[in-house]
C-alpha cells in the first residue's frame, strides 16, 4: 500500500479522456526477435508528429536488475536503469540517464509490512524531494501523507493528506491537497461484476473565494468485452472512452471530450500493440 494507492479506484473510474492527441505504442513480443523493444509516437490534433521514442531492455546478469536505453526522432539518447527486490521491499529506479544527467530522476519505493514509503528527486530540479508514506490500518481502511521538501532548507513546499475505507463494494476516499487548500472526498463503487461508479465532490479554498467542484463517473465492460466509460463534470464537460481489443494483443482506446460551453468537441486516439 503506498500513497498513489489511496486514491486509484476512484481515479480510474473519473481519469479525465487524453484528448487532443493519438497516441501509438508497440512492443516486442517475448517469443520474437523484437523482444523488449518498445516504439511510441504521440501525434497532435493536425496530425503533427510531435514524439516519437524507441527503446530497448535489457536485463542484466543481477536479478530484477534491468537497463533500457531510449532514442527520440531527434537523437537524444537516455537510460532507465531498475532494481526492483535486490533488497526486500525495496524498488530503485533511475529515468532520463543522460551524458549532462540535467533530467535525471531519482525514485524509491520500500515496502514494510503495512507501510509503504517513496521518494522522488530530480537532479537538474534542485535538492527538493517528494516523498510519501502510507499505513493500512486493516485490510479495509488506509491513511498516508506526501510532501515536497528541500533538505538543504528543511522546509516543506507542499503537502497532501488521503485515507480511505472499503465497505463491501464501495471504497470511500477523502484527501487534502495543496498544502490544504483543496479538500476532496468521493466513493466509488462496484453496482455489479462488470459496473462501476463514483462521484467526487472538490471545495478549493486557496483563491479570493471558495470554488465547489464535482465529477460523476461509470465504467462499464460490455458483453463484447469491450469497456466504456462516462465522465461529467460540473464545468460542463462529458468524457466518453471506449476501449476494445482489434486482435490478440493489439488495443484501441477512443475518447471524445463534448463540452457544453460554445457545444464543441475534442477527441483522442491511443494504440497499443504487442502486449
Amino acid at each position: 500500500m503506498f500513497f498513489e494507492d489511496l486514491t486509484r479506484d476512484l481515479a480510474a473510474v473519473l481519469e479525465p479522456a487524453a484528448v487532443a492527441v493519438t497516441t501509438i505504442a508497440a512492443t516486442g513480443r517475448k517469443d520474437s526477435a523484437l523482444a523488449g523493444v518498445d516504439v511510441a509516437i504521440d501525434v497532435d490534433e493536425r496530425a503533427k508528429a510531435l514524439d516519437g521514442r524507441v527503446g530497448r531492455t535489457f536485463e542484466l546478469p543481477v536479478d530484477g536488475v534491468t537497463i533500457t536505453a531510449k532514442t527520440n526522432q531527434r537523437g537524444d539518447v537516455s537510460a532507465d536503469v531498475e532494481a526492483r527486490g535486490l533488497i526486500a521491499g525495496l524498488d530503485v529506479v533511475a529515468e532520463k540517464l543522460t551524458k549532462e544527467m540535467n533530467d535525471a530522476t531519482f525514485g524509491a519505493k520500500y515496502a514494510l509490512d503495512a507501510i509503504g514509503i517513496t521518494a522522488d528527486g530530480s537532479v537538474g530540479g534542485g535538492d527538493a524531494i517528494e516523498a510519501s508514506a502510507a499505513f493500512a490500518i486493516d485490510d479495509d481502511t488506509a491513511v498516508g501523507a506526501k510532501a515536497t521538501v528541500t533538505p538543504s532548507s528543511g522546509g516543506v513546499t507542499e503537502w497532501s493528506l488521503a485515507a480511505h475505507r472499503r465497505d463491501g463494494p464501495t471504497t470511500l476516499s477523502a484527501a487534502v491537497t495543496d498544502g490544504g487548500n483543496t479538500i476532496s472526498v468521493g466513493w466509488v463503487s462496484e453496482l455489479d461484476a462488470n459496473t462501476k461508479a463514483g462521484m467526487e465532490t472538490k471545495l478549493q479554498t486557496g483563491g479570493e473565494s471558495a470554488k465547489l467542484s464535482y465529477s460523476l463517473g461509470v465504467a462499464k465492460k460490455l458483453q463484447s468485452g469491450d469497456t466504456m466509460r462516462v465522465v461529467y463534470t460540473s464545468h460542463g464537460d462529458t468524457d466518453v472512452t471506449y476501449t476494445t481489443e482489434l486482435c490478440e494483443g493489439a488495443t484501441a482506446t477512443a475518447c471524445v471530450r463534448l463540452a457544453s460551453k460554445g457545444h464543441h468537441y475534442k477527441t483522442g486516439f491511443a494504440l497499443s500493440m504487442g502486449q
